[in-house]
């Protein structure tokens, strides 16, 4: 088993391995999977690393489409306890309609989900940004695919910053607080 304040494995959980991850400071996610088979999701992160960036995110309401459920739930173990304000959705699509509904600080947009995917749904949103003469809202992109021409893509569809998966918490905590601290982030991998 690796330990290390940015690591995440997946393992067959028991409740040895639970309690020394607890002492350890770690963000738990049990999850269960198909069989019965109980998994541990977890990212082994010290809480006193990510404390000064946790600041930053504080009270930040962000929307997160995301349509792989594990994934979710991890972005919620990471952020929710930082103290932001997340809603997650399942497409492109919901993500263009919650953002028309609602004031969000920095969106997390997955590219690859079904319906509508998320180059399509950045270029939706920054359209209707265009349209109404809004000031445009950090989003960040959140995916495997990483090589330069596909990083050129999501810049080129409006997104201001990759967030490689699988998901750093750290990485992911400085990227956010990076996109609120300097307005947008420079378009590369975090």
């Amino acid at each position: 088993m690796t330990r290390g304040a940015d690591t995440a494995i997946i393992m067959p959980a028991g409740r040895r391995a639970v309690r020394s991850l607890l002492t350890l400071g770690a963000v738990v996610v049990v999850i269960v999977a198909l069989g019965g088979a109980a998994l541990l999701a977890f990212a082994a992160v010290a809480v006193d690393r990510l404390q000064a960036r946790e600041e930053h995110i504080r009270a930040l309401r962000i929307l997160a489409a995301e349509d792989n459920p594990t994934n979710t739930l991890i972005l919620r173990a990471l952020l929710e306890p930082a103290g932001v304000d997340l809603r997650t959705v399942a497409n492109g699509r919901e993500a263009v309609e919650a953002f028309r509904a609602d004031d969000f600080d920095l969106i997390l947009m997955d590219v690859q989900m079904p319906v509508m995917n998320g180059i399509e749904a950045t270029r939706a949103i920054r359209e209707r940004e265009r349209e109404q003469r809004l000031s445009p809202t950090p989003i960040l992109a959140l995916s495997a695919n990483v090589m330069s021409h596909q990083i050129l893509e999501y810049q080129l569809a409006g997104m201001d910053g990759v967030v490689a998966k699988p998901i750093d918490a750290e990485k992911l905590i400085e990227a956010i607080a990076a996109a609120m601290e300097r307005g947008k982030v420079g378009v590369g991998v975090i």
